[in-house]
């Protein structure tokens, strides 16, 4: 018979072999001898039995014993605690202390780690409280262990209550308070907690310098990073592989990929760690080829990736489809023996089925364990990514008898195969489904039900699906708000879309960008650039899609300063040589009349199609023959598609060619084969009609298929019927554009009474107006002006601006000096806003629409932009 301490030796031995057989025997022994409820040996075999795998054999051991000892009851809530049950944990701790047995530091210790979710942080508080009881609040492991608990609570002030109350400190506990703030992103207050641990004499540990960079998120703590990184180099810190990598992804999260690349480049050796992180930061912003050479160098020198350099690797390879190369590392895979791991196989499956080759995701999908439900999400994801619509399905279904339950990502998959593949109705009756089977949808689901709606342009549903993610608290969601704003933007209703975004908890680049962009698709260009100035101001860089963007509101109001500005930002943020970004550059500049820079810019864009569209535009709108850059965009080897043809016609249309816009619309559509769009209709309309050859624009018209729903061709056919005294084709443009309008509309009434007034039918004009007394549809003009950096609105009997006092002033001195040169005002087209104006009307009456040109003469003393909008505005 073995002594207790020979036993516990013994015991120990066995415990690092992790030999759980040889455990039970000596376990037998001890019953034998009748020691196996000795308290001392009962926590001993606990210990035992959990690190050898067994958590099954160490709870059976503990419920044997009659009256477990405080180190009993330690060992069996640590058990718990190593394997996860943080629960059950903490109802053992309870039943300990309903027990009557006194918990020591260890005991704390050990459960107040099970509290460090924040669903337990009550109980944790509770432990604090015995731990007070106990006088053990100054014991060094336990105070560290509340400053941490604390800390992982986002309780900092807690936690910082605890450290200052401490007697003694050592490097953990000042790594524990430093990742309190750090999680709360703090930085400022862990660059100081640094400074005061130096001042201390307490020497900064890796974990310390971890700890501070992961505080180093979005752009005003990006120079804290970089001076942490100054600090390590200048005091020659002996860094480990977690800090180098901490360093990268800084970096890389930060969006400065080149230092990131640059600091990796820097190091002698490199390990598995780094060379992850540098993949995974090649991956994260779409630098796809660069991480899979990356990772193809990694194996040349034979250092062996682990599991997540290959999901990433793999995701790459998803993206460029590199289809043998996938074969390469699925074989790499399988020499590492990870193809048993459910994210790498569900990754596999998923790489050949993007890269078309659904028969090796079916084979790698039918030599897995099909008990995991990512991998069945993987197959069917292939399917419809490839269009196999009845294929998914009936694989869906089949799971659905056969397989693993499908959880949310399952769903969100066939959701968003549904969206992919245009099913209109079918998300819907999903989610239905969903619902009845008792599966909660997440932000995926309404992200991917957000994008059905707009898909099926429907925005009744749209707003029904609103109201249910506000009832179930997604509305402040990032993800969920952006595709909102999305989808609202894209059905025009832009206040919404801005109601969207203001109530967000927490917006980033995408919300600004998606919410400028449709300001900007709806030709509020004031609006896009007011946003885009807030987003600046909010601390949120703007990239290649804010670029375009803004791009595209300059030139809407012809804010050529704005435009500016925005060209020198690309340049700094290196996207000016992208051609999407040139072709906006050469539409901003010539749109603004300022053809010199629109030339030099497209200089460096003649191989851009897209640049070639831009100019001829241009060019045809400042009057310009631009039907010359044609041949010479051929002569390049570009071939013309749509929207050059749109071009050259509005070309033709600006400049009265009528042959030469005959001509290109038969060549777009018999020798190109292109099929015209409504667009294309409305430029022949508009061309014929300039000319005056009203039968062939009607003709042309009615031979459009679009010829009961262009609004924009009826508008201008309407308009050269007027021009040219045909009022009885003009009456006939009005009844077709009203009944597309609807009897509701206002803009409706509001081209009636315009067109009858024009025409000096006033008895009709005074009906029209009886019909719709709605202030609405008599909403005021605006007009822009650009100047001193600055863009000013002026609204029809607004007199709120700051110069307005000047600007009227100067108006009247121009008013006297038109009317001693005889001039008389054309009052007609302002009757139906000014119904009180007579014929015989004044220069001021007209006032409000001369403005912005005022302002201009009177407060400008350098170059600006004038756009006039005077239209209604609706």
């Amino acid at each position: 018979m073995c002594s207790i301490e020979e036993i516990s030796d013994i015991l120990q031995k066995l415990v690092s072999k992790r030999d759980l057989n040889a455990c039970f025997r000596l376990y037998a022994r001890c019953v034998e001898w009748g020691l196996d409820c000795h308290g001392f040996l009962g926590g001993h075999f606990v210990r035992a039995f959990e690190s050898c795998g067994s958590l099954f054999d160490a709870s059976r051991h503990f419920l044997r014993l009659c009256q477990p000892n405080v180190f009993t009851w330690s060992a069996i809530i640590s058990a718990y605690v190593s394997k996860g049950f943080c629960e059950e944990a903490i109802q053992l701790y309870k039943n300990m202390v309903h027990s009557e047995t006194l918990p020591d530091a260890h005991t704390f210790v050990t459960t107040l780690k099970a509290c460090s979710q924040s669903k337990f942080r009550i109980h944790g508080m509770l432990i604090h409280h015995h731990i007070i009881i106990s006088s053990l609040e100054f014991d060094g492991h336990v105070g560290n262990t509340l400053v941490d608990f604390y800390g992982k609570n986002f309780c900092v002030h807690d936690a910082d209550k605890v450290f200052q109350g401490l007697k003694e400190t050592d490097v953990v506990t000042w790594n524990a308070i430093i990742s309190g703030y750090a999680r709360k992103k703090n930085l400022q207050e862990c660059l100081q907690l640094l400074h005061e641990m130096e001042h201390k004499g307490i020497k900064p540990d890796n974990v310390t310098i971890v700890n501070i960079l992961k505080a180093c998120h979005g752009c005003a703590s990006l120079n804290g990073g970089k001076l942490l990184h100054t600090w390590i180099m200048e005091n020659d810190f002996d860094v480990d592989e977690f800090v180098w990598s901490s360093l990268i992804d800084m970096y890389a999260k930060h969006d400065h990929i080149k230092d990131a690349q640059k600091l990796f480049d820097s190091f002698s050796t490199h390990d598995e760690v780094t060379w992850s992180t540098m993949i995974a930061a090649f991956v994260v912003h779409n630098l796809w080829e660069e991480a899979f050479l990356l990772f193809k160098k990694m194996q040349c020198l034979c250092i062996k990736p682990g599991r997540v350099t290959f999901l990433n690797v793999l995701r790459a390879i998803s993206e460029t489809f590199f289809f043998e190369d996938g074969r390469l590392v699925h074989a790499y895979v399988v020499e590492r023996a990870y193809d048993y791991d459910r994210f790498v196989l569900s990754s596999l499956i998923d790489m050949y089925a993007k890269c078309s080759s659904l028969m090796d995701a079916k084979v790698t999908f039918e030599n897995s364990q099909k008990d995991d439900p990512a991998s069945w999400g993987a197959i069917i994801n292939g399917y419809f990514q490839q269009g196999l619509v009845k294929d998914g399905f009936h694989l869906f279904d089949i799971m659905k008898m056969k397989g693993p339950i499908p959880h949310i990502g399952v769903w969100n998959v066939v959701l968003a195969g549904c969206v992919l593949n245009e099913m209109e109705c079918w998300p819907f009756t999903l989610f239905k489904q969903m619902e009845d089977e008792g599966i909660l949808p997440d932000s995926t689901t309404f992200t991917h039900l957000v994008k059905a709606c707009w898909c099926s342009m429907n925005l009744e549903h749209g707003r029904v699906l609103n109201s249910l993610i506000v009832e179930d608290g997604f509305d402040r969601h990032k993800f969920v708000g952006n595709s909102l704003i999305d989808m609202y933007t894209k059905f025009g209703k832009l206040e919404d879309a801005h109601y969207v975004f203001l109530h967000l908890d927490k917006t980033d680049a995408v919300s600004w960008n998606t919410l400028i962009e449709g300001y900007a698709q709806h030709q509020r260009g004031e609006e896009a650039i007011l946003q885009y100035r807030l987003m600046c101001l909010n601390g949120f860089k703007p990239d290649k899609v804010t670029i375009l963007s803004v791009l595209k509101a300059s030139a809407i109001i012809l804010a050529v300063e704005e435009g500016m500005l925005i060209h020198a930002t690309a340049i700094t943020i290196n996207c000016e040589s992208d051609g999407s970004v040139g072709s906006s550059l050469i539409d901003m500049y010539a749109r603004c009349g300022l053809l010199n820079e629109a030339s030099k810019v497209f200089e460096r864009f003649k191989e851009v199609k897209a640049a070639w569209n831009s100019m001829i535009s241009g060019l045809a709108c400042n009057g310009t023959y631009s039907l010359g850059a044609y041949p010479l965009m051929r002569s390049y080897g570009i071939e013309p598609d749509r929207l050059t043809y749109l071009c050259l016609l509005s070309a033709c249309s600006h400049l009265g060619l009528v042959d030469e816009g005959r001509n290109h619309f038969v060549t777009m559509t018999e020798h190109w084969k292109m099929k015209p769009t409504v667009e294309h209709y409305g430029c022949m309309v508009d061309l014929w009609g300039r000319v005056g050859s009203l039968k062939e624009a009607h003709q042309v018209l009615m031979s459009s298929p679009w010829k009961k729903s262009s609004v924009v061709s009826w508008f201008a056919l309407m308009h050269h019927s007027q021009v040219h005294g045909r009022f009885d084709l003009a009456k006939l443009c009005l009844d077709q554009i009203v009944w597309i309008l609807g009897c509701k509309n206002e803009s409706g009434y509001r081209l009636m009474a315009s067109f009858f007034c024009d025409t000096r039918l006033h008895d009709h004009f005074d009906g029209v107006r009886s019909c719709n007394l709605d202030a609405k549809w008599r909403i005021p003009g605006h007009a822009l002006i650009e100047a001193q950096g600055r863009i000013h609105t002026f609204v029809v009997g607004d007199k709120t601006h700051e110069e307005s006092q000047a600007v009227y002033l100067k108006l009247k001195i121009l008013s006297s000096s038109l009317r001693y040169q005889g001039y008389v005002p054309h009052t007609s087209m302002l009757m139906q806003r000014l119904p009180h104006i007579s014929e015989q009307g004044s220069f001021s009456d007209a006032a409000d629409y001369a403005l912005p040109q005022e302002f201009n003469f009177t407060v400008r003393e350098h170059w600006s932009s004038t756009l006039f909008n005077l239209s209604v505005v609706s």
